[in-house]
């Protein structure tokens, strides 16, 4: 039976996951509750089970149906002093290595027996080599026999069966069990493509007993692979959020348990500022990132090519002390780079990105105007000729209107004379 005493998380707002094998019971202890509280077990929306004046609840024997997401809920006089959310992880197991025995030795008128004995959950079912039908003994384990004489010419083995897998024995098969694993640190994935996968190399005699991966949700999902080796590679690419993910491994009553950091990333996003005689980028980067200032002078048309680039200030950055995205912010001295078409570039696991600056040089402060990395700084030539040509022509728009206003009053004031002179003559 495995306890959940709700004075151990009065002060924790963190989702609680519990684990249990197959076919034991949830005893749910409400007694460190102030007070006389009623308390609920729910799933979803539907009551499983309310406290009685014990402060106790006991569910049934839980199985693989029962895992999902609960709900204790306590409350004392129509107010709620206790909730949480509980991830309920009934586990399945592959048999324990069977024990291959020597039995009914005492009749010297008839051959003994072997006997194969295993356990687990769900109980195994025993089979012989040479798909020999033994002789199966009712008992909490799978026990099951042969007779010896079967087995005069030949090795005997017998393979306990279950949902979760099979184990194997052979006759003095006693080396001891043991389980590792490989897995590295940390994965670095790209979100938008969440392409990545966890892969573990795992030794282990003589076979595994438990294998299942824990995401930072605590959902819990099992080694697929069915087959019984001594070393495979186990997989897991259900990378869905950032966090810390882990690997459970038993054999022969030996425990493993690998843990991986998951960074999920979005691609960096470039903040430009242009200071006094400074330019400074900031960029959020999964770590460790490397980052490189770069010029081209502009009066050169080879900018296109890498080799017309030349490194001005370069850095480095290492594992954040945070999760998953480290914030770099660079600087670099204008006067470096006046005149010239300057990238700022970042570099890590996930892939190469560039943002581009023109900085022009005048008399007065500089100025830089900014531009992304695919953006041709010679194509804006043609834009910058029409645009000086629309000028030219507005100027000689405005001189011409000028010029007819004024000759048309001109002639307005000659035809007011001429007429005006007329009148006095007559």
């Amino acid at each position: 039976m495995e306890c959940f005493n709700t004075s151990d998380f009065l002060d924790s707002s963190d989702i609680v996951s519990i684990r249990l094998l197959d076919g034991k019971k949830l005893n749910i202890d409400v007694n460190g509750l102030s007070g006389s509280p009623v308390c609920s077990w729910m799933r979803g929306n539907r009551t499983i089970m309310t406290s009685d004046t014990s402060h106790l609840m006991i569910t049934p024997p839980l199985s693989k149906t029962d895992s999902d997401q609960y709900t204790l809920t306590c409350s004392d006089h129509n107010t709620t002093i206790f909730s949480k959310t509980v991830v309920l992880r009934v586990l399945q197991r592959r048999p324990t290595k069977p024990q291959l025995l020597l039995t009914d030795v005492e009749n010297p008128s008839r051959s003994a027996y072997f006997m194969c004995i295993s356990e687990d959950i769900p109980k195994p079912t025993i089979e012989w080599s040479t798909n020999e039908k033994g002789m199966d003994i009712s008992d909490e384990k799978a026990k099951s026999k042969v007779s010896t004489t079967r087995y005069e010419d030949k090795g005997v083995t017998c393979c306990a069966t279950n949902t979760e897998g099979q184990e194997c024995t052979q006759l003095y098969d006693y080396a001891e069990g043991f389980v590792s694993a490989q897995l590295d640190e940390r994965l670095n994935v790209l979100a938008e493509k969440k392409a990545g996968c966890l892969e573990a190399k795992l030794s282990y005699r003589p076979a595994l007993q438990l294998c299942y991966w824990e995401d930072p949700d605590g959902k819990v999902t099992k080694c697929t692979e069915t087959w019984v080796t001594k070393h495979r590679t186990v997989k897991f690419c259900e990378l869905k959020t950032s966090g810390i993910y882990k690997l459970f491994l038993e054999a022969a009553g030996k425990k493993e348990t690998k843990e991986i950091t998951v960074c999920l990333a979005d691609k960096p996003e470039f903040k430009f500022e242009k200071g006094y005689n400074s330019l400074t980028y900031e960029v959020e980067s999964v770590a460790p990132v490397n980052f490189t200032w770069t010029s081209c002078k502009s009066s050169n048309d080879s900018c296109k090519t890498n080799s017309s680039w030349e490194v001005v200030a370069d850095g480095y950055e290492e594992h954040p002390d945070e999760l998953c995205v480290k914030n770099v912010k660079s600087s670099l001295n204008e006067d470096k780079v006046a005149g010239s078409l300057v990238k700022f570039c970042v570099k890590n696991s996930l892939g190469f990105w560039c943002e581009q600056t023109y900085v022009m040089q005048t008399a007065a402060s500089p100025q830089a105007s900014t531009g992304f990395l695919h953006s041709d700084y010679g194509s804006t030539m043609p834009l910058k000729v029409c645009i000086f040509i629309l000028l030219l022509a507005f100027a000689f728009v405005v001189i011409a209107l000028f010029y007819f206003v004024q000759k048309k009053v001109c002639f307005t004031h000659c035809c007011i004379f001429c007429q005006l002179h007329g009148e006095a003559l007559n």
